[in-house]
């Protein structure tokens, strides 16, 4: 809870706020020691670091692996893309798919993850 608020008083602070996008806890401490205050996990640059394209093909678990691998290393506070929120294909194919259950479950595995802050496209 103290990484939202946090992350909240550095969003409403009059100064701009630079998030570097890392996609390891590497990459997360380097920007940790660099000054940087957040971090962004981007979706499309996830894709293409594992040599695909940006077309939905990251799995939700893939990305609350990459979140838990990052907060077990960084306690900067972390905003995480996660598309439209439906990572799953074989979710969005079932004749019982809502929309909105799936991406509940998405948010709220991202924030279990320890995502602080969660960005959803609308696509």
């Amino acid at each position: 809870m103290a990484m939202r608020k946090t992350l909240r008083d550095l969003l409403s602070a009059n100064e701009n706020l630079i998030l570097p996008g890392v996609l390891s806890p590497i990459e997360s401490l380097f920007a940790k020691n660099a000054g940087f205050k957040a971090l962004y996990i981007s979706g499309a640059a996830l894709s293409t670091s594992l040599g695909l394209l940006d077309e939905g093909k990251i799995t939700r678990g893939k990305m609350v692996s990459l979140i838990r691998e990052i907060r077990n290393t960084n306690d900067l506070p972390l905003l995480a893309d996660c598309d439209t929120g439906l990572f799953s294909k074989g979710e969005m194919a079932k004749k019982d798919f809502h929309a909105l259950e799936v991406i509940a479950k998405t948010v709220t595995a991202l924030e279990d993850a320890g995502a602080d802050a969660i960005q959803i496209e609308d696509q």
